[in-house]
């Protein structure tokens, strides 16, 4: 009886430490083991733009580094980075900057994706590549489509899906193989990333054409598109299914998951940059009118930030809702997401098109006009006193329903 009653204490005191533990995960962003820190440049397959990971609130320069035409790197499991440049090949470099391999592949269009397997696919001219993370080949050849075309970079499904757009108005989508599953031609050129609806079965892409267009993830048939509302620029797709993209003519449009629109909000300029989306529906762009904005989701201002210039680099979201930007002449910007005050400025060589990248660690990535490569790194900020307090809460409840058990029993 009393061997009876200890195993169910052990196993009590195991559960608390397993959900202590998972609540834990929780309050680091989801970072768990093998998936890739950063697949895309935008992070997910909806291209939000949220990275879920705690960047550091005081950031120092780490080091620089001098890529020519450098692509915006993407992170595999290990903190490793993978980029093109204008040697027409493909690198990998650790986290200290130093290099882990090259590859020769001619002129690389877009950044890369990474599986979760590791495996690395590069868009370009002509052709996707597929690589295992040690830089090998994956595929017995790649995948061709219109000679001297430019892939966007591309967006995998969960199922492995490979998502992509070129500048010969056609939208690809390639099995895990790197055999087609389909192909669907747009009115103009699809320059940049395509995006998944939450539940995966939609493929969203803005092209040349000015329209949005709704395709079916698993045979390309059109479900809609939408008339021309001067959108050449990315998609992302919020939780709830809404299309989120900007336009030419100074406008953010949000679109519901049947192609209806919901609102529009009018910058003053073009919004060439990829909005990012936070899990609480909150949607950030720049626009060059100068503003870095923050709308609710139904579309009423928030705030909105003034920087010194036109902003053309893609907000990216920390995990506890930092606004990170690069914002005019070369100053990478971290904002709050509650009002828009500055948390911190540093100063890049020149001004910045990509969007920056956050890393596990805490660390920043951002890569200039020029071609420099910046890390920034510092001390992440401490996990919320109320995820410690909850975990502790919910470890005490356990024990008390165990010891609960063994009154009973």
């Amino acid at each position: 009886m009393r061997h009876n009653r200890a195993r169910r204490l052990r196993r009590c005191a195991a559960a608390g430490v397993l959900l202590v533990a998972a609540i834990a995960l929780l309050g680091q962003g989801g970072a768990v083991g093998a998936l890739p820190q950063c697949p895309t440049v935008r992070y997910d397959a909806g291209c939000t733009g949220w990275s879920g990971m705690h960047a550091t609130y005081s950031p120092s320069l780490v080091w620089t580094m001098n890529i020519t035409y450098a692509t915006t790197p993407v992170i595999g499991q290990d903190g490793s980075l993978y980029l093109g440049n204008g040697f027409m090949t493909f690198r990998s470099y650790t986290s200290d900057g130093v290099l882990r391999w090259t590859y020769q592949t001619g002129l690389v269009s877009g950044s890369a994706a990474l599986g979760a397997d590791g495996s690395v696919y590069i868009p370009v001219t002509g052709r996707i590549v597929a690589l295992t993370s040690l830089g090998t080949d994956k595929w017995a050849s790649p995948f061709l489509f219109t000679p001297g075309a430019s892939a966007s970079a591309p967006i995998l499904s969960q199922a492995g899906t490979l998502y992509f757009g070129a500048d010969d108005k056609k939208v690809y989508a390639v099995n895990p193989n790197g055999s087609a599953k389909w192909v669907y031609t747009t009115g103009g050129a699809v320059r940049y990333s395509c995006a998944v609806s939450p539940d995966g079965l939609t493929v969203y892409v803005a092209s040349g054409d000015g329209c949005v267009y709704a395709l079916d993830a698993s045979n390309g048939a059109l479900k809609w598109k939408t008339a021309a509302i001067s959108c050449i620029y990315n998609c992302a797709v919020g939780a709830d299914g809404t299309i989120y993209v900007g336009s030419t003519n100074g406008k953010l449009y949000a679109l519901a998951p049947d192609g209806t629109q919901k609102w529009a909000f009018q910058s003053q300029s073009k919004v060439t940059c990829a909005p990012a989306v936070a899990p609480d529906g909150t949607v950030y762009f720049g626009s060059q009118d100068t503003n870095v904005y923050a709308l609710d989701p139904d579309g009423h201002l928030k705030w909105k930030y003034r920087t010194n210039g036109p902003v053309y680099s893609a907000p990216t979201l920390a995990a506890d809702g930092t606004v990170i930007v690069g914002a005019w002449p070369g100053v990478l910007t971290a904002l709050d997401p509650s009002d828009g005050s500055v948390n911190w400025k540093r100063t890049l060589t020149s001004q910045m098109y990509s969007a920056p990248i956050i890393d596990q660690a805490g660390s920043i990535y951002a890569l200039s006009n020029d071609g420099v490569l910046a890390k920034f790194s510092g001390p992440q900020a401490p996990e919320p006193s109320c995820l410690i307090a909850l975990s502790g809460l919910l470890a005490a409840c356990a024990g008390v329903s165990c010891a609960r058990r063994k009154r009973v029993r």
